[in-house]
């Protein structure tokens, strides 16, 4: 009796399993155990690619940590699976209710990313081996959107900064893989200043300028200066700036040096 009670209770279970959601899952398995079949590669035919598809990898090199990085986009989905090189699901985004009705377009999400002392470079590309991610959705008509990402483990070595000229930025490339271009970000920081004990107010600032590999200075706009100024000239704020680059490795994996400005 108690094991017809079970059974029971598992068909009762099944039958109340939505339907598309038996369809979906099936679909998606029967894909990835059958690989590149003629079945599989007539699905790929109907469905819509996504755009800008990576996964990559964020190393800070003053900070020695590092992080895995998903980024797509699309038109429109109300559902993303993601899959390693290995076949399984590492990444699970699905809508529900008023947003499923709207849907969702661009999507960047990153991992922790612990420091050294909790995380190795070696353990985080034991944990994250190189290989293909594929990527299956669903769009907001309800057809198949696909996706696939290659993922090295390959980094550009970190810049050299050189402050002495500021507000001129210079940098000396570290070599290693190719690098296709840089992201140079001014950071400032500014705490209003408050009797021990209270929260002041905090404000961040930042100018962004996106480089050609070829290129090894940025001169910090006029504007960022003159706003630096003000609040390093007032009583009233304490300020912290600071200069990342950022050197992007064709696979689109990134080096991150920072360094303060005094």
């Amino acid at each position: 009796m108690l094991s017809t009670k079970v059974r029971e209770k598992s068909v009762g279970k099944l039958r109340s399993m939505p339907l598309l959601t038996i369809i979906l899952l099936t679909a998606v398995a029967v894909f990835f155990t059958m690989g590149e079949s003629a079945l599989a590669k007539g699905w790929k035919k109907k469905a819509e690619e996504l755009d800008n598809v990576n996964v990559f990898i964020e190393y800070n090199s003053t900070d020695e940590d590092n992080g895995l990085q998903f980024f797509w986009d699309s038109d429109g989905f109300t559902r993303m699976m993601v899959f390693n090189e290995s076949g399984k699901k590492v990444l699970d985004i699905n809508t529900k209710n008023n947003v499923g009705d709207q849907g969702l377009t661009e999507v960047a999400t990153e991992s922790v990313e612990p420091d050294v002392s909790e995380q190795t470079q070696e353990e985080f590309f034991a944990r994250f081996p190189e290989g293909t991610y594929k990527f299956w959705g669903r769009s907001i008509e309800g057809g198949w959107l696909v996706g696939e990402a290659e993922f090295t483990h390959d980094l550009a070595d970190p810049v050299e900064i050189d402050l002495e000229s500021w507000p001129t930025i210079m940098w000396t490339p570290g070599g290693g893989a190719d690098v296709v271009g840089y992201e140079v970000v001014v950071e400032m920081v500014v705490k209003e200043v408050v009797e021990d004990g209270e929260d002041g107010e905090e404000r961040v600032f930042k100018q962004t300028t996106t480089l050609p590999e070829f290129v090894e200075q940025l001169t910090v706009s006029a504007e960022f200066v003159r706003l630096i100024g003000f609040y390093e000239g007032s009583e009233d704020w304490e300020v912290e700036l600071k200069v990342e680059i950022l050197a992007d490795e064709e696979s689109g994996n990134r080096t991150i040096t920072e360094a303060d400005v005094d």
